[in-house]
């Protein structure tokens, strides 16, 4: 396969994957707009019931909802995901296994100290991580225009140049042997836009390479089928 027919692939998978980045972008901000909403009122409603009674004047209320919607996107972005799925209880009886039970005329019952400090903190972490749920889909959507400028950016020769060598091999292709055939090239830049294309796996045991991705190895014989078709 010619140099060109591979940058032509990668182009299209460009126009492709930008497409998809946009109408991303478009669900995650609606969608993101709505949780706030919810998020926003729910808060509204709790600092009325809880302090409307203390407070002068009603935009008091909302200017406090506001401030502590701001707080809860500096927290989502500082606070780690894993850190708030990770969950720790205490039992109120002997044994450290939590049992869960249904007692007739009251409902659900389990064995968890939900007074205990580890058990409060779990609850925290709960609560917490339902109300970055806005935060979060906001941010993801805007990360996605990270993407979509790198993209948009991108070095489609030089990625062409290396998937090039990828398609001439069997199998992996180490760094060093990349940069002795393409030393002239900004290697650099290309090892990192090819992150941002389905295209490459990059492998880290030695000797480190790289190897393309059997979906993409499948789009090149697709090509070359059409084009035999074509040209025939």
């Amino acid at each position: 396969m010619k140099t060109n027919d591979i940058e032509n692939i990668i182009r299209k998978k460009i126009r492709v994957g930008i497409v998809q980045d946009i109408v991303l972008i478009l669900i995650s901000l609606v969608g993101g707009l709505v949780v706030l909403f919810l998020t926003y009122w729910l808060i509204y409603g709790i600092i009325w019931i809880s302090l409307g009674y203390l407070l002068p004047v009603e935009d008091y209320v909302g200017y406090m909802s506001t401030g502590i919607l701001i707080l809860l996107f500096i927290g989502n972005l500082r606070t780690s995901r894993e850190y708030l799925t990770e969950y720790s209880f205490s039992t109120g009886t002997a044994s450290d296994k939590i049992v869960s039970c249904y007692i007739p005329g009251v409902g659900m019952g389990s064995t968890i100290n939900p007074l205990a400090p580890d058990s409060a903190r779990s609850y925290i972490k709960i609560i917490t991580d339902l109300l970055y749920i806005g935060p979060r889909i906001i941010t993801w959507g805007t990360r996605k225009f990270n993407r979509i400028f790198h993209l948009i950016r991108l070095d489609i020769p030089g990625c062409a140049g290396v998937v090039s060598v990828l398609n001439t091999a069997d199998g992996r292709v180490s760094f060093i042997e990349i940069a002795e055939r393409l030393g002239d090239l900004n290697l650099n830049k290309i090892f990192n836009d090819l992150r941002y294309v389905d295209i490459v796996i990059f492998l880290s045991n030695d000797p480190p390479g790289l190897t393309l991705k059997s979906k993409f190895l499948a789009e090149i014989k697709l090509f070359n089928h059409q084009n035999k078709g074509f040209s025939e």
